[in-house]
């Protein structure tokens, strides 16, 4: 597997295939390093439908994280009914309470903060991005958005952008919507990741050219409702400067504590 950059880079398990990039999509067959890339593991980037796997070795390194010693021993000694001593720290920025939310990155990120952890920026921009024939011309909203720029030596890395801690204790349906922009001949992926303090869960993805117009996504959270979240928007691109993605717009709602009546459950497929 490729731990976040080519093959000699390593993900420290020995029984995973090399591979020097990420795989999206369900490229079966798909052969890099000189084996089969294991498009089915659940630690690549292959559309949900097309995971099915772990490796002995992956299960062995995920047990040992929870044992004595492990990073997440903590966790493994929760009751799950009030956190494990040291608390589990979801990383949050602030404490959004109060809906409907909305961030149109008109005055900077908006309480966003970029992630230490991945290996290129998110940039905030107003009219068309550098590189012609990809990304926007102009914000969807307003005049400023956020998007990832894919030339080279951004080609194959990971770009997360985290929210604000989003607090929906007294909603009972929140729900996120935003706007999206994906073209270009070589998009890489886009994704909506959630955490309520442990590993994120993919809640929206979307991959390859999807036209210049700028497109919506709506995201059912009921699951995360009474609970504290964050979420987090994550790229990562392909082998080619075109294929920027570019986001914008982006709104939370709760029903009960803005009294609306919520936005309709994600369809990658709306505009």
């Amino acid at each position: 597997m490729w731990g976040d950059g080519p093959y000699d880079a390593g993900d420290f398990v020995s029984d995973t295939a090399e591979s020097d990039a990420f795989n999206g999509g369900c490229q079966i067959g798909t052969v890099s390093c000189g084996s089969v890339n294991m498009v089915h593991n659940y630690m690549d980037y292959s559309n949900d439908s097309c995971m099915n796997l772990f490796t002995v070795g992956q299960k062995a390194r995920m047990r040992a994280n929870l044992l004595s010693g492990g990073f997440h021993n903590a966790l493994a000694n929760s009751n799950k009914c009030t956190p494990p001593s040291g608390g589990v720290d979801t990383g949050c920025n602030g404490n959004i309470n109060n809906f409907p939310y909305s961030n149109g990155f008109e005055n900077g990120l908006g309480g966003w903060t970029q992630d230490n952890g991945d290996s290129l920026d998110w940039t905030r921009q107003s009219g068309r991005t550098p590189s012609g024939s990809t990304g926007p011309t102009r914000a969807d909203q307003g005049s400023f958005y956020v998007y990832v720029e894919a030339f080279n030596p951004n080609f194959n890395k990971t770009a997360i952008l985290n929210s604000p801690c989003l607090d929906f204790a007294n909603g009972t349906t929140p729900t996120a919507t935003f706007r999206y922009q994906m073209t270009g001949n070589a998009v890489g992926t886009l994704r909506l990741q959630a955490s309520t303090g442990g590993a994120y869960t993919t809640i929206f993805t979307q991959s390859g050219d999807q036209g210049a117009a700028w497109r919506t996504a709506n995201v059912d959270l009921s699951a995360y409702s009474g609970n504290d979240l964050q979420l987090r928007l994550v790229v990562n691109t392909s082998t080619s400067w075109q294929g920027d993605i570019a986001i914008d717009d982006l709104k939370i709602s709760n029903a009960s504590a803005d009294k609306c009546d919520g936005i309709p459950a994600y369809n990658a497929n709306n505009n």
